[in-house]
């Protein structure tokens, strides 16, 4: 709602994640019968709290939050702010075991706390809108004195929905009409969250879509008591006030199946209204009028109608509304979240809880100090936030229960399968009804305004004929007198004839006589004719009396059978949706035991993955072990192969040196032949042949010495070329050996490639398994933290986080 930080219920400003939670098997959710209003809270409420949660829990209990963490939150849910640091050190250094009791009754005593309570219900009333017709001031210090009042919430409500910006002392409270404009479709569905807990805007044109209890007849039944409110201001320079105009019953008509419907004002969860019948033009105390700019003042007020009967405390949503916003107030969160939808789909997390607190609020006559000082003093309130490691022994308790849950499931589907039924069945006979009624309750409420009309007229001619009458006797009386006196004067003339002024008087006396018998000649004359007028008004009181009797005793029946089958629609349609509210607590449970089953197949999942991650290492390992030494092995083997190489080609080099040197030696010794031959021949010509000889005997000798040094060179060639093949083979052999080892080298990083995707992939599975496994705890935390067994999370307001930084 606000865009703040979160802070825990420490009290500190980060988003806490628990790494693992604690937690039960979800309760059985039931619903206790309501305990009649009026009685004081017997026990205190704190304990019906602790006993209901007691009941409810599986397993330890957990402990209560530290002091510190206490004095933390009870200062900024009751003050809105951090305590300052010789507040906290003083509530620390107190050795007492009441200390938290005195020290919630000292901040509810604290002039802070009317402050903060005026902010938050301002937010939960205006939601930060914009000022227009009353200023945030004058509304603030509405609000600011009544909590300094403490005055009770359904007074406050009272006074808030019934305001008219009239009386000074209250114009503050009509801000909640003035500033919506009196939208009148604005106003139904604000008064039906705020103050009811529903939010019927999707109700306005069909029964709601999504929400099977939300009927489009709740929708117009809040809409009915506000329909004839207008915003009245015809001089732009003052006030705008709230005029009211009268208003038929709120006719609707479903877009999705044209089924037309009607209804009187009627609050959620009870039956219409029975309304008071005017004459026609008796309606209004002050008949509006735009022209001659009068505010519409209706003698019977829908919207005053409704300020009473929220101020009487006994409408069950309203009080379970507020209980429900006081208790998320407290705790963060409300056992019905979001708070404006109560339904049977989003049942409360403890039913017989909420019941509880709904049923204590009219008994503390809506006292909210009162009412918080027990939700700050119980258990649930100072719930610790520490959790224990091992969750293992709640799955055990879940495993027995899945199967007896699932039964009673069915079983509780089947139920609400036959009580939908039966409120199907009841809803076409009241509709029968509905239809029947409607002409003859038309035709009752005709004759009664005929009837109210005649009468009206009759009194009215009666009252007339009386005053006639009255005034007749009155002249009369007076003419009587006056007559006597004036025949006494007549008479005291006739004895004194000559007295002028005295027979002068006596004539005086005798016209007024003469003109007052007139006078009441034509009163009387008036009453007769007053009188004549009666007998024709009572003979039409009395025809159209009949015809109202005969209407009504046409309408009644009808009308009863209509109130009848209404009350059974009800006790019906609230049948189905506690048998809904059954069927979705149980969903919960079915749901959170799984969840707790799943939670330790996901942690063997997680374990599992974590052993063969492990394998998965050490073949990894293994692998690069093995290819280390593959690795090196080659490269040694390559390195000899290198050096054999080198070997065969130094080798082969002196080979071919060899070679080309007996190729040389052969060379040589053929020329010295082809020169000694050469020679030979030329001595044969020359006749002295002894001259040559010489010659002949140097070229033979060098010829024998060309062919020695050959034989040795060839000697050394056939030595060379068995070294050379030798070096050829020592080196064929080092590169097979050399190619075995490049292949075990690509072997082994083919296996470690392999073993390194494995383990990639064992590592994929672990992170999902792991993800898996936190999903499923951050689900059980936040069971947990429904189910009130350890503290939750809440956003400060930007009141609180203002406030907590100039405290700090």
């Amino acid at each position: 709602m606000f865009s703040t930080p979160i802070r825990s219920r420490f009290g500190r400003g980060l988003i806490v994640r628990a790494a693992l939670l604690l937690v039960a098997v979800l309760p059985w959710l039931s619903l206790l019968d309501s305990v009649q209003a009026g009685e004081p809270p017997n026990p205190p409420l704190r304990q019906s709290i602790n006993d209901i949660l007691r009941r409810q829990w599986i397993g330890p209990q957990q402990p209560l939050c530290p002091d510190e963490d206490f004095v933390r939150r009870v200062y900024l849910d009751l003050l809105g702010r951090i305590p300052a640091a010789n507040e906290a050190r003083e509530f620390l250094d107190d050795a007492s075991e009441d200390k938290r009791a005195r020290l919630v009754d000292r901040l509810l005593e604290h002039p802070r706390y009317a402050h903060h309570m005026a902010n938050v219900f301002d937010v939960m009333l205006m939601e930060r809108r914009p000022d227009k017709h009353v200023k945030a001031d004058q509304w603030q210090g509405y609000l600011l004195a009544s909590f300094r009042a403490n005055k009770p919430y359904n007074q406050l409500a009272g006074e808030i929905l019934g305001a008219d910006g009239v009386n000074e002392e209250l114009r503050a409270a009509s801000k909640f009409y003035l500033d919506r404009d009196l939208t009148v479709d604005l106003l139904t569905r604000d008064v039906g969250r705020v103050f009811f807990g529903m939010d019927l805007e999707c109700a306005q044109c069909h029964d709601h879509p999504l929400i099977g209890d939300y009927y489009q007849a709740d929708y117009y039944g809040i809409y009915a008591f506000l329909t004839g409110n207008y915003l009245f201001q015809p001089d732009k320079k003052k006030p705008a006030l709230i005029g009211e105009k009268i208003a038929g019953s709120a006719k609707f008509k479903s877009v999705f199946t044209e089924v037309e419907g009607m209804t009187r004002p009627r609050l959620p969860g009870e039956t219409q209204l029975d309304e008071p019948t005017f004459a026609k033009g008796d309606e209004y105390q002050a008949v509006p009028d735009d022209k001659k700019k009068v505010r519409g003042v209706p003698k019977y007020s829908r919207r005053q109608r409704l300020a009473e009967l929220i101020q009487t405390g006994t409408n069950r949503a309203f009080s379970r509304n507020i209980a429900n916003r006081l208790w998320a107030h407290m705790m963060g969160r409300g056992l019905v979240h979001p708070l404006e939808l109560h339904h049977a789909d989003n049942p409360p997390s403890h039913p017989e809880l909420l019941e509880i607190l709904t049923d204590a609020l009219p008994k503390m006559e809506y006292d909210i100090k009162s009412f918080l000082r027990e939700l700050a003093l119980s258990d649930a309130y100072q719930r610790n936030f520490a959790l224990p490691n091992d969750l293992q022994p709640y799955v055990a308790a879940a495993e027995p229960l899945v199967a007896p849950t699932k039964t009673e499931l069915a079983t509780l589907r089947e139920q609400a399968d036959a009580l939908q039924t039966q409120l199907d069945e009841a809803v076409a006979a009241l509709s029968k009804s509905e239809t029947q009624e409607e002409p003859l309750d038309t035709a009752k409420v005709a004759a009664e305004q005929a009837a109210a009309t005649a009468a009206k007229k009759l009194a009215d001619q009666q009252a007339t004929l009386a005053k006639q009458k009255a005034d007749h006797a009155a002249q009369a009386a007076v003419s009587g007198k006056l007559a006597s006196a004036a025949s006494q004067a007549l008479e005291v003339a006739k004895l004194t004839p000559k007295d002028e002024e005295l027979k002068k008087a006596a004539d005086v006396l005798n016209a007024k006589s003469a003109e007052r018998v007139k006078q009441v000649a034509a009163l009387q004359a008036e009453v007769d004719k007053t009188q004549k007028g009666v007998a024709p008004l009572e003979a039409t009181v009395k025809s159209t009396k009949e015809a109202f009797d005969k209407a009504l005793a046409a309408w009644q029946p009808v009308r009863q059978q209509v109130v009848t089958q209404r009350s059974t629609v009800e006790e019906r349609r609230q049948a189905v949706e506690q048998q809904a509210r059954r069927v979705v607590s149980m969903q919960h449970r079915l749901r959170h035991l799984e969840t707790l089953i799943s939670w330790r197949d996901a942690r063997a999942a997680v374990q599992t993955a974590t052993q063969q991650l492990a394998q998965s290492q050490a073949a990894v390992t293994q692998g690069e072990e093995q290819l280390a030494a593959a690795t090196v092995a080659a490269q040694a083997e390559q390195k000899r192969v290198q050096e054999a190489g080198a070997m065969q080609k130094q080798q082969t080099q002196t080979l071919t040196t060899l070679v080309n040197k007996q190729k040389e030696k052969q060379a040589a010794a053929k020329l010295l032949e082809t020169s000694l031959t050469q020679v030979q021949q030329a001595s044969q010509k020359l006749s002295d042949q002894s001259a040559v000889e010489p010659s002949v005997k140097a070229l033979q000798a060098s010829i024998a010495v060309a062919k020695a040094e050959g034989e040795a060179v060839a000697k050394e060639v056939t030595a060379q070329q068995t070294v050379v093949a030798k070096a050829g083979e020592q080196l064929k052999a080092r590169q097979v050996v050399m190619e075995k080892m490049v292949a075990a080298e690509k072997q082994a990083k083919a296996m470690v490639a392999q073993v390194r995707s494995q383990m990639g992939a064992a590592e994929q599975q672990v992170q999902s398994m792991q993800a898996g496994l936190e999903d499923t705890e951050i689900k059980i935390a936040d069971q947990w933290a429904e189910q009130l067994v350890v503290s939750t999370l809440s956003p400060l307001s930007n009141e609180q986080l203002a406030w907590s930084l100039f405290q700090a």
